[in-house]
Formats: structure tokens, sequence, C-alpha cells
């Protein structure tokens, strides 16, 4: 038997292309060139401006976050200066008490009578209890007042913050 010999209706096809087919690859090609093109000038675009607003949050943050700091050193110097002046006044009245023990001791001694004796140390007590409730509100307010002063520059820096974000809700 013979092997089969190719005719001519059977033969392979041209090795030129069809000029129709060329052009319309041409155009498909150009078309997905530009395509691509606009599409990575698109990106580029976006992104600049992502990275442009990226740097704009930075910078707010960093100046946001130092304002927090700053508020922070604020309370404390504050907080720091009223526990100091707590204290002085402390050490005062302690010094005062401590007088007034002595004087009251020398009285006590004084006394003539027993009546007089007792008489006085009714005195005392009554003396020692008002002052020891007029110091506890003293002291009461003056730690109110100052807790009020160290914490109003963080409640400011709070109430920004809430501003802030309410406006970015919006």
């Amino acid at each position: 038997s013979r092997p089969c010999e190719p005719t001519e209706a059977s033969a392979a096809p041209s090795a030129t292309p069809n000029t129709k087919d060329t052009t319309m690859a041409t155009k498909t090609q150009t078309k997905t060139a530009n395509i691509a093109s606009d599409m990575a000038n698109e990106m580029q675009t976006r992104l600049a401006g992502m990275y442009e607003k990226g740097t704009e949050m930075t910078g707010e943050m960093v100046t946001f976050q130092r304002a927090n700091a700053e508020a922070m050193a604020e309370a404390g110097k504050i907080l720091f200066t009223g526990m100091q002046d707590m204290t002085r006044e402390a050490v005062e009245e302690s010094r005062k008490a401590a007088d007034q023990i002595s004087e009251d001791a020398r009285l006590m001694a004084a006394a003539k009578s027993p009546t007089e004796l007792v008489k006085l140390q009714s005195d005392i007590m009554r003396r020692s209890f008002d002052n020891a409730v007029a110091a506890g509100s003293k002291n009461t307010e003056a730690w109110i007042k100052l807790t009020n002063d160290a914490f109003a520059p963080l409640t400011s820096r709070v109430s920004e913050a809430v501003d802030k974000m309410n406006k970015l809700a919006a």
C-alpha cells in the first residue's frame, strides 16, 4: 500500500496572512494598548491623589498627636503645681494646729478649777470639730477645682477630636 500524498486541496494554508486579518489584529492591538495606557494613567493619577491625601492625613495626625502631648504636659503641670500649693497649705495648717495645741495645753495647765478645765476642754473640742469640718470642705473644694483645672486641657482635646470625627462622618 502506498502512503497518502497530500493533494492541492488539502495543502497547508499559505504562509502570508490575509491583509484584512492583519489590519484587524493591528487595530485590536492598538485598542488594547490604548486601553492599557489609559488604565495605567488613571491608576497613576489615583495613586498620586492617594499619596497626597495620605501625606496630608499623616501631617494632620502628627499635629493632632503633638497637641495631645502638649495637653498632657499642661495637665501634668497644672496638677503638680496644684498639689504643691495644697501641700504647702497643709503644712501651714499643721503648723497652726501645733501652735494651737501648745496654747490649749498652756491654758489647761493654768485652769484654776475642774469646772474651768471641763469648760475649756469643751470649747477646745467644739473649735477642733468646726476646724476639721471647715478644713475638710476647703480641701474637697480645692481637690475638685484642681481636678477640673488639670483635666481642662484634656477635655478640650477630646472635644476637638469629637468635632473632627463628626465632620468626617458628615
